[in-house]
């Protein structure tokens, strides 16, 4: 993470994408805070999502000989054991788009980890065509029953009228969509085993090469990189020498880290507004517009 004027955005690794649909890491050892990582599992993830990738059409992403900015993360769904037999340890997700001062063109999602007590948790997508553009006014004289309970049986009811689809997830599944195209959400999910059971995944967001590039992690981490190459001449550990950065302000310690990310995640999740009248208010949930109703 990366403190801008903006506010703070992800820093993103790059990758070079030859004409043969293989992907290699830029950066060498400041490719990301932990390369080696980053080249052993971002690499191959990403080109086996390549021939996907190049069959989305909004955006159409270029792959030839590019140059892409990504966003690598790995992320776990985490729920409580069923204590009681009643009991329902549960999750469930809300409609969103991904990033939020980061222009997400495509998601890349690979799931190496899901444990057999868990059920349920299909990933929902539907099209953001109709949430881009649907207001009050298109409703015309019946636009007092443009409520909640009319969108939520547009979009969930017996008869759907915006198309969307649910994938179901397990051990090894690999998804992409499009961020432009699609919002999605985590359908309920619940642990039914005696011990805390997670669902644990590698998540790959690529930047839309059209908007402007990021400061890559090459870039962000050439300070720190260079102080840590001298320190090591002195023979001082690891932990001896993330100090130091954090104290010079190169690097932020691990508890910083980890209050930044949940800090932007919870203001990336923030409802977007409210819309409708006569006290029958839509609130919209996830971070897209306003008809993104959970």
């Amino acid at each position: 993470v990366q403190k801008t004027t903006r506010g703070p955005v992800w820093v993103p690794c790059e990758f070079d994408i030859d004409s043969e649909g293989h992907a290699q890491i830029v950066g060498g050892s400041r490719c990301h805070k932990h390369p080696a990582l980053a080249e052993k599992v971002a690499t191959p993830i990403l080109e086996a999502a390549l021939p996907l990738l190049a069959k989305l059409r909004r955006p159409q992403l270029l792959l030839d000989r590019r140059r892409l900015q990504i966003v690598f993360k790995a992320q776990r769904i985490s729920l409580p054991p069923k204590v009681h037999e009643d009991d329902e340890p549960e999750y469930i997700g809300m409609w969103h788009v991904d990033g939020h001062r980061e222009d997400v063109a495509a998601v890349v999602l690979y799931y190496y980890h899901v444990d057999p007590a868990l059920e349920g948790g299909d990933m929902e997508l539907c099209g953001r065509e109709p949430f881009d553009i649907l207001a009050t006014a298109d409703a015309g004289e019946n636009c007092f029953d443009f409520d909640h309970r009319h969108l939520k049986e547009a979009i969930s009811g017996e008869k759907q009228r915006l198309p969307h689809c649910r994938v179901p997830i397990q051990t090894g599944t690999l998804l992409v969509f499009s961020n432009h195209q699609m919002v999605h959400r985590v359908l309920r999910m619940i642990n039914n085993g005696k011990s805390e059971a997670s669902r644990d995944f590698v998540a790959l967001f690529i930047l839309n090469p059209a908007s402007e590039a990021l400061v890559p992690a090459r870039c962000a981490l050439a300070k720190p990189y260079m102080l840590t190459r001298v320190l090591r001449l002195k023979a001082l550990t690891p932990d001896n020498i993330q100090a130091i950065l954090s104290l010079a302000g190169f690097l932020p310690t691990d508890d910083e880290s980890k209050s930044l990310r949940n800090a932007m995640l919870l203001e990336q999740l923030q409802p977007s507004g409210e819309f409708a009248s006569r006290g029958n208010a839509v609130r919209a949930t996830g971070n897209g517009c306003l008809t993104m109703v959970g």
